[in-house]
C-alpha cells in the first residue's frame, strides 16, 4: 500500500511539473504601438452630365487617430456588351486626384458599365480601405 501511495505522489508530482510552465521564454518583443490609419472615403456618388461621369465623395479623418490624406486614388473597371458576364472585375488606377479636390471626371459611352471605387493615400503611401464600388450605366438613372 506504502508502495502505491508513493507511485500515486509521484505521478502527481510530474503530471504537475508537466503542466506549470518550463521557464523557458521567447526573444523579446518590441512595444505594440497603436495604429494610424487613413479612415476610408465616405459618400461616393455621381451625376451625369452630357457624356462625362462626375464622380465626388466626402472625406472626414478620425479625430483622435486618423491620419490626413494627401491624395485620392480612383480605381476604375469598364465591362462592353458582350462581355464575360462572370468574369471577375479587374480594376486599374484611373487617377491620382490631390487633396482638397475630391471629384473626379471621366468620359462615358452608353451602353458600357463603368465600375468605380476610390481610397485615400496619406504620407508614405499609406492607403485607406476601398469605397463601396458604384456602378454607372451612360442612359441609366442613378441607382439609390
Amino acid at each position: 500500500m506504502k508502495h502505491r501511495t508513493a507511485i500515486t505522489l509521484a505521478c502527481l508530482f510530474m503530471g504537475c511539473l508537466a503542466i506549470s510552465a518550463c521557464g523557458y521564454k521567447g526573444p523579446p518583443l518590441p512595444p505594440l504601438a497603436k495604429t494610424r490609419v487613413l479612415t476610408p472615403v465616405a459618400g461616393l456618388s455621381y451625376e451625369i452630365s452630357e457624356d462625362t461621369a462626375i464622380l465626388s465623395w466626402t472625406h472626414e479623418p478620425d479625430p483622435e487617430d486618423g491620419l490626413s490624406p494627401v491624395s485620392f486614388e480612383v480605381s476604375s473597371a469598364v465591362r462592353v456588351p458582350g462581355e464575360c458576364e462572370g468574369c471577375p472585375l479587374v480594376f486599374t488606377v484611373a487617377d491620382t486626384v490631390p487633396m482638397p479636390e475630391m471629384s473626379y471626371s471621366k468620359a462615358v459611352e452608353p451602353g458600357n458599365r463603368y465600375y468605380f471605387r476610390v481610397r485615400a493615400v496619406g504620407k508614405n503611401n499609406v492607403k485607406s480601405e476601398f469605397s463601396p464600388t458604384i456602378l454607372i450605366e451612360p442612359g441609366q438613372p442613378p441607382a439609390d
